[in-house]
């Protein structure tokens, strides 16, 4: 019987790998030749016939030896790159990441809003030393396993590119902000305007046509709650900040965040599971951030919510409040545009089928009449 590891051992002897990775290469091939060799035998060819048969299966000995290492090449460049980038680069995001929660989570709500852009220019300014730091340990650690000068940049640059893709827009702003009231800012002419923003998040979307006639009307339509106010606060940040002339405005408005904070821990502290907000909770919120927010009539009978559709005035919108559903549109818990007091009755009725239907038990559903507001297009212009 032919020794298929001697032979291919012999055939590989020249290629430039560790041993174990040649033990088992030969190891591997070997028993797929002895595999084809047998499989001759057994189909009734001769010996030599089999032999052949078998090598054929490796018709270039020396083609095959160029092709293992050139794997094993990119293989130990993985591996390299992993210890010499990706390892100090992605430890160094994570020490960029927890230094930046602290300091936000350690710096008092109003310090964000102080109007100042000299306190601006010095948060970015420290950040970018910070980053700068971070990049250095990361280069030097790259360095001390061995990494090549790119390798090194690349390990030291990691977390500086990486949130820099994220929060660039808002530090950016703040930067132009800086520049625009300070003396640069003057002396390059760099100003900024007040506009109005109008904007729309609607998780889970919109009719296509309604979507295209906000966008129409310069209105910008985001389907994720989170990006559309990532964007807000991007478009914040542009915003040119009045100077201060005393500290009560601060006060005022450091009074004002300690409401909205006590209101909205009211709110979760009254909340029965780890569910989002009802949506009239989460207006109570927001009114008392001062922002204006339709009013709800919550009605427990068709009687009550006749009376309230009556003193509100037609159109309305009823909603049924479903535990744990944020948002009702998908499951037709939402009916708008009730014109009259028959066409309500009907809008009950429906309301109150589909939340046994899915599986809600009536008197845990609480209903709100509201007024029906329509919405308005509003473009920005140059005072």
């Amino acid at each position: 019987m032919r020794d298929w590891s001697a032979l291919v051992h012999r055939h590989l002897a020249s290629v430039r790998v560790d041993e174990r990775r040649r033990r088992e290469i030969s190891a591997e091939l070997a028993a797929h030749l002895e595999d084809a060799y047998d499989a001759a035998l057994r189909s009734g060819c001769a010996e030599a016939e089999a032999i052949a048969r078998a090598m054929e299966r490796v018709p270039d000995w020396g083609a095959l030896a160029v092709a293992v290492e050139r794997s094993a090449d990119e293989d130990s460049t993985m591996t390299r790159q992993a210890i010499t980038v990706l390892l100090p680069g992605t430890t160094m995001v994570l020490a960029a990441a927890t230094g930046m929660s602290l300091v936000v989570s350690s710096t008092p709500a109003d310090r964000w809003l102080d109007p100042r852009w000299q306190v601006h220019a010095l948060a970015a300014g420290l950040a970018f030393l910070f980053y700068l730091l971070l990049g250095a340990i990361g280069a030097a650690w790259s360095r001390h396993v061995g990494g090549s000068p790119g390798e090194r940049l690349a390990a030291g640059v990691f977390p500086l590119v990486l949130h820099m893709a994220m929060a660039g827009p808002a530090v950016g702003a703040d930067m132009l902000y800086a520049f625009s009231q300070g003396a640069v800012g003057r002396h390059l002419d760099i100003n900024f305007i007040n506009m109005i923003l109008v904007m729309l998040v609607a998780p889970g979307g919109l009719v296509e046509e309604i979507e295209a006639q906000y966008r129409t009307g310069g209105i910008p339509v985001f389907h994720d709650i989170a990006t559309g106010f990532e964007s807000l606060h991007c478009h914040y940040a542009t915003l040119p900040r009045q100077p201060v002339s005393t500290r009560e405005p601060a006060k005022a408005a450091a009074g004002q965040t300690s409401q909205i904070r006590a209101v909205l821990q009211s709110k979760l502290a009254s909340s029965k599971s780890k569910s989002p907000l009802s949506e009239t909770d989460s207006a109570d919120v927001l009114r008392a951030a001062g922002a204006p927010v339709v009013e709800s009539t919550f009605v427990r009978s068709a009687e009550e919510a006749l009376a309230a559709a009556t003193a509100s005035g037609y159109p309305v919108v009823c909603k049924a409040l479903a535990p744990g559903v944020a948002h009702k549109n998908e499951h037709g818990f939402v009916i708008a545009n009730i014109s009259d007091a028959a066409a309500l009755e009907d809008c009950i009725a429906t309301l109150d089928r589909r939340i046994k239907e899915q599986g809600f038990e009536r008197k845990q559903v609480p209903m709100v009449i509201q007024p029906m507001v329509r919405s308005q297009f509003v473009k920005a212009t140059r005072s």
